[in-house]
């Protein structure tokens, strides 16, 4: 009976192509992603994976959704991969633990640098996000990301300063 059983569901469980980590966030298989990781060394001219990389948001935005106190943010890893994280306390290394985070892989090359992640939209379905960033207008310290969204959506231009991160923080690795 236990055979059979296995046999019905793990077919079903590797076509999902996914699953929830300790923190429940969602980790896809790397074949889900059109961007490889990175193999580009020269990554580090534009990206510094000791820090973290905060939004810089309207302030009538962080008014009207009462976000004076939640902070998220990019953290980047070497071999292609990043983490976006949500209400992070800026003082506890803890919060900075990758499974806590969206995952994420980027890629740079000669067609530029690329950032590509899943997030959640409304009915549990998740949506791929291609994000580019603007290396002519970014600086190691401030990185300015362009999103597409749809094709019916404007582009938007996010502006990350970089923060530092408690030492601590720099010991967790990535679980995907």
């Amino acid at each position: 009976m236990n055979r059979r059983f296995i046999s019905l569901v793990l077919p079903v469980f590797l076509l999902v192509g996914c699953y929830k980590n300790d923190f429940g966030q969602r980790r896809f298989k790397p074949n889900r992603f059109s961007v490889t990781p990175n193999s580009n060394q020269n990554y580090v001219n534009i990206i510094d994976t000791l820090g973290f990389y905060i939004p810089i948001l309207d302030s009538a935005f962080v008014s009207e959704y009462n976000l004076e106190d939640y902070q998220s943010g990019l953290k980047f890893y070497s071999n292609g991969k990043f983490g976006l994280f949500k209400g992070v306390d800026m003082l506890n290394p803890a919060s900075f633990k990758p499974d806590q985070a969206q995952m994420g892989y980027y890629n740079y090359s000669s067609k530029g640098f690329v950032l590509e992640y899943f997030y959640k939209v409304p009915g549990r379905k998740y949506r791929r996000s291609i994000d580019s960033l603007l290396i002519t207008q970014s600086s190691i310290d401030t990185l300015y990301i362009q999103s597409f969204r749809s094709a019916t959506s404007i582009d938007e231009i996010t502006k990350y300063i970089k923060v530092p991160l408690p030492i601590n923080a720099l010991k967790f690795k990535p679980d995907w």
